[in-house]
């Protein structure tokens, strides 16, 4: 797992830039709480429903980052245009601020220096965990599948190409970050031997990609990673599943990347992250659509170190892994971590995926949560309990054969409903039997059916194997006349044979589109790069805004931090204090006066001028609590080298000129504070 540090070192200049520029400027400067960040370098994300987009077509990306770097005086480092649309520039304050105020732009985010962090202790058992429900181990790792045929990119430090554990199965290799693409560091090699070495992997005989994003230190920036993101989304060859062991602290374009490339058909598995915090908060640990993976220790415990919550999707073996490493063809090491848990899932979907090529990455998911051992793991926080497992594919212990898991997916167009079986069985299934819910049936796979008006049906699935076991799942499902208007005020529904322009705006599955560029036949669902997705059919439009934030009291001082979100962008917010005392900043700080409990409300309104309110009430005392009576840390306060600071009980030491620089967000090596320990 990598882990991302926060550098302020230029952000006290730009934090009048942030603030003062959302009333007129179209686009949105994001901030990096948690992260090292580069100076003067930005991650710029266009926005794909332009006018500029729909003129230039595939030129664009290219167009566009070349006059703005002669605008801003400027320099283009990346490109990017499979992942998402948009480029990396070096560019000083009043290019960023220049940035902003054009309609192409979407958001800007600073660029994140980004590192490793592994920990290493020893014994190999991963494996022999995968292939039984229960302890104790046997010391068997049984497999009947091996990944043939299936495409793993492993999205890393790059991998030790030369090992034996990869002859002949080693495909493209490539680096993001202009220099060898051969693994320096080791952590990529690992990662790879536990999806696909011949004696350490899940998966013995996938084919290995190297997209290499890290250096020899292990560290890189999110520029590069999005990089790596962007050349497997253009390249990559399904069936296909990616491994991003890597993340850090919340980044919008590396969501944005890391969601195209699930669209793009590619199953995507990443770390849930080393810090023993929320994953929510982690990137891109926190995108829904890629399996999450949190890790697990030998006795089937949460590792102390992994992260938890709801974005982690299901736990994985990731203390004392042993596999491949750099030095030689038969090198070898045990190491700790998230990054060690995501490869043996992603090893798992490689085999699924040899088993079902065409499967898509929600039902290579599904297929994995739905047939984990479930319970087993003590210490999970409130996380799902599941221990990823391969008895779905293998047959289970004993070999004996193993009931069908019926599941199917849906998607509805007016009156019409497209069905996909998404059902697994250890020997496949042979047949299916669909009832519909209106007297009729079908036997295909994955059939479509026009109801003869609108109404709720129940439909249900059977399917069977080789060996006559069954399983059936129902659901209701709630069609209507679409083109009509119904619930979708007038708007009608999305046809495969008609040709639309951009501006024309349709209903697909209950929820509205609006075209972006021009299209026949392109899925709304599917083709986000022709189609924006307002909202649901109920509304036809933008859906409200949820306020909410956090706040961390020091002394009477209080730095709230904003954690709305929106379905488009949250344009402006309305802070009270309940003090007398107003603020419109996103993350703003109020001195209270006085010692006390106050009521404080965030109100946050969207481009489309809908709103939202949260309150909560906070409590201020006169002095930051403990050491010695030194000074607490005040935001307006200026402090020069050596000054030191007390704030939520912990001392800071100022390495140079600073103000308004949170200590508490912004102490490493990297960073303004140094952290001195706890005052007591």
């Amino acid at each position: 797992m990598f882990t991302i540090r926060k550098s302020m070192l230029c952000c006290a200049s730009l934090s009048g830039l942030i603030f003062s520029h959302f009333a007129f400027a179209q686009a949105t400067l994001l901030q990096a709480p948690s992260a090292k960040v580069v100076p003067d370098k930005y991650i710029v994300v266009l926005k794909e429903n332009s006018g500029q987009y729909q003129t230039l077509g595939t030129n664009y990306v290219t167009q566009m980052a070349s006059n703005f770097k002669i605008m801003t005086q400027g320099t283009i480092e990346a490109e990017f245009n499979h992942a998402l649309k948009g480029f990396a520039i070096a560019t000083d304050d009043s290019g960023v601020n220049w940035l902003l105020a054009q309609d192409e732009v979407d958001y800007i985010e600073p660029v994140q220096r980004i590192s490793l962090t592994a920990q290493q202790n020893n014994a190999p058992w991963g494996l022999d965990r995968l292939d039984q429900q229960n302890q104790p181990l046997n010391s068997v790792y049984r497999y009947d599948l091996t990944g043939a045929g299936v495409n793993a990119y492993v999205i890393d430090t790059g991998i030790n190409t030369s090992h034996s554990q990869f002859s002949g199965r080693i495909g493209q290799v490539v680096t993001t970050i202009g220099n060898d693409a051969q693994d320096c560091n080791g952590h990529g090699t690992h990662v790879a031997g536990t999806i696909g070495a011949s004696t350490y992997g899940v998966a013995k005989q996938v084919r290995l990609h190297s997209v290499k994003v890290f250096g020899c230190s292990g560290e890189t920036t999110s520029t590069a990673i999005v990089q790596g993101i962007d050349w497997v989304a253009a390249n990559a060859v399904l069936p296909a599943v990616a491994n991003m062991s890597l993340g850090g602290g919340v980044s919008a374009a590396l969501d944005q990347a890391t969601n195209r490339l699930i669209q793009r058909g590619v199953s995507t598995v990443v770390a849930a992250g080393n810090d023993n915090t929320n994953a929510c908060n982690i990137s891109p640990a926190r995108v829904a659509a890629a399996i999450t993976v949190g890790s697990t220790t030998r006795t089937d415990a949460r590792s102390s170190f992994s992260n938890w919550g709801s974005c982690v999707n299901i736990f994985a073996p990731g203390s004392d892994i042993l596999s491949t490493w750099i030095g030689g063809s038969s090198a070898s090491r045990t190491i700790s971590g998230t990054s060690m848990a995501s490869p043996h899932v992603a090893g798992v979907s490689a085999l699924y995926l040899q088993q079902y090529p065409n499967a898509t990455p929600a039902q290579v998911a599904q297929a994995i949560y739905t047939n984990a051992a479930n319970g087993k793991i003590s210490g999970t926080n409130g996380t799902v309990n599941l221990l990823a497992n391969t008895e779905f594919l293998f047959g289970g212990d004993g070999g004996d054969n193993q009931p069908p898991v019926a599941s199917f997916s849906h998607s509805i167009n007016g009156l019409t409903v497209s069905l996909q079986d998404t059902s697994t069985d250890d020997q496949g299934v042979i047949s299916r039997s669909w009832n519909f819910g209106d007297g009729n049936s079908s036997a295909a796979e994955n059939p479509i059916h026009s109801y003869a008006q609108a109404g709720s049906y129940t439909v249900s699935l059977t399917v069977a194997d080789q060996q006559g076991l069954q399983s059936t799942a129902s659901r209701s499902i709630t069609v209507s006349s679409g083109g009509d208007g119904g619930s979708c005020n007038g708007v009608a529904a999305w046809s495969a044979s008609t040709s639309y322009q951009a501006g024309n705006r349709v209903v697909y599955n209950q929820r509205v589109y609006e075209a972006t560029w021009w299209s026949t036949g392109a899925r709304p669902d599917v083709f986000s790069n022709v189609w924006r997705d307002t909202g649901p059919c109920d509304d036809a439009g933008n859906a409200a805004p949820v306020a909410n934030f956090s706040f961390a009291a020091n002394g009477l001082a209080v730095q709230f931090t904003d954690l709305s979100t929106d379905d488009q962008v949250v344009v402006s917010w309305q802070w009270n204090f309940g003090d007398g005392r107003t603020a419109t900043a996103q993350h703003p700080q109020n001195n209270y006066s006085q010692a006390g409990s106050y009521d404080v409300s965030l109100t946050v309104t969207d481009a489309d001028g809908a709103s939202n309110v949260s309150s909560k009430t906070v409590t201020v005392s006169a002095e930051d609590n403990g050491c010695g009576g030194l000074a607490a840390w005040n935001s307006a306060a200026v402090y020069l080298k050596e000054d030191q600071v007390s704030y939520q009980n912990v001392r800071y030491r100022a390495k140079w000129w600073t103000q308004n620089n949170n200590p508490a967000q912004n102490s490493g090596p990297w960073a303004v504070w140094t952290n001195l320990g706890n005052c007591n």
